[in-house]
């Protein structure tokens, strides 16, 4: 056995393919050579949130489909978004201690691997929401079918159970359906469905599809109801959140862009469910210059106080490619007062 000094050498010492993915921001692959970069400090970690890097790694047999490693890590980030190299080392010698008796059985393996990590300081257990859209997506990188779930909730999707027939229609569905958005007629189906779903079917389409590419013509029916709810002083801002997180990974940059803007000028633009949105899932809109300062402007005059500001502000601040951007509206000279007496004490304070 070659010595193992990482988490890519434990990974490789199992002869499996193996395909890393982002659990923090939102569920989306990583390439191999993503992540071995970001082991080896060549680059920082692309989707930095509160310090860490949530990653859900699968290993796979492809003998054996039931024979499968599934690792959920939390792992410290430093000031630059890097890694912190202490902890991978703790991370490898505590998984090198308490699994090296298994390395050449996974299959008994796997249930010790997630209790260790589950009791490790690195584990984590993921949401309702990211493990099932984590499970959809692994299955699919596997070359398997979707879960036994799927059928029904796509038959729930199409409108033949009635979309008020909802109660038993189960995440794991969902998320399978939205995996799969783009497969058959799955595109016409939702974008039919998307504009007549009650609020909590609606709700959970949304969780999942945040974590996809999806075209105009899933965008366009859910920024439909997004401005819908907009021009509602009453609406319910996390029905308001939803619709933009569902289109927040979504190829149209533009009409996403658009619907920020008019967020931030709306009656809703207070709302810290829809602040933290913005920052948790639309930040890379915010590198356009205008709609930066606009949000940070936004942020300061809200009224949540500088512990918030601070807080959304510094963990934007970790995200590569958003420093810079972020840096020159600090700068900017045409910012109000209220922004300007924010970024003075969050500096005067580090």
């Amino acid at each position: 056995m070659s010595e193992i000094r990482n988490l890519c050498d434990f990974l490789e010492q199992t002869k499996n393919p193996y395909r890393v993915f982002d659990l923090g921001r939102r569920v989306c692959k990583l390439s191999n050579q993503q992540f071995k970069s970001f082991e080896c400090d060549n680059a920082p970690y692309p989707y930095p949130l509160q310090g860490h890097a949530w990653i859900g790694i699968v290993n796979w047999s492809l003998n054996n489909r039931d024979e499968q490693l599934v690792l959920f890590l939390k792992l410290p980030l430093n000031e630059e978004g890097r890694l912190v190299y202490a902890a991978r080392d703790d991370l490898v010698y505590r998984m090198l201690k308490s699994f090296k008796a298994s390395l050449d059985a996974q299959n008994e393996g796997k249930s010790e691997v997630e209790d260790a990590m589950r009791n490790s300081p690195y584990g984590f257990t993921p949401n309702q929401e990211r493990m099932a859209v984590f499970h959809a997506k692994a299955l699919k990188t596997m070359g398997h079918p979707p879960s036994k779930y799927y059928a029904h909730a796509r038959d729930y999707f199409s409108g033949k159970l009635g979309y008020e027939q909802w109660a038993f229609v189960g995440m794991q569905g969902i998320a399978d359906v939205s995996t799969h958005w783009d497969d058959s007629d799955n595109t016409a189906v939702l974008a039919e469905a998307i504009p007549q779903l009650p609020e909590q079917p609606f709700e959970a389409l949304c969780k999942c599809l945040e974590n996809e590419q999806i075209t105009t013509t899933l965008t366009t029916p859910l920024l439909e109801r997004f401005h819908y709810w907009l021009d509602d002083e009453k609406a319910n801002p996390l029905l308001i959140s939803a619709a933009l997180r569902a289109t927040s990974f979504a190829q149209t940059e533009g009409m996403r862009r658009d619907a920020i803007r008019r967020l931030l000028k709306s009656p809703h633009k207070n709302n810290l469910d829809l602040l933290i949105t913005i920052s948790g899932r639309c930040w890379s809109d915010l590198e356009e210059s205008e709609l930066c300062l606009l949000y940070l402007e936004t942020l300061a005059n809200s009224g949540h106080g500088a512990q918030i500001f601070n807080q959304l502000l510094a963990d934007l601040l970790y995200i590569p490619g958003l420093r810079k951007p972020i840096m020159e509206q600090i700068k900017n000279p045409n910012q109000s007062i209220a922004l300007a007496t924010m970024l003075k004490a969050m500096f005067d304070r580090y």
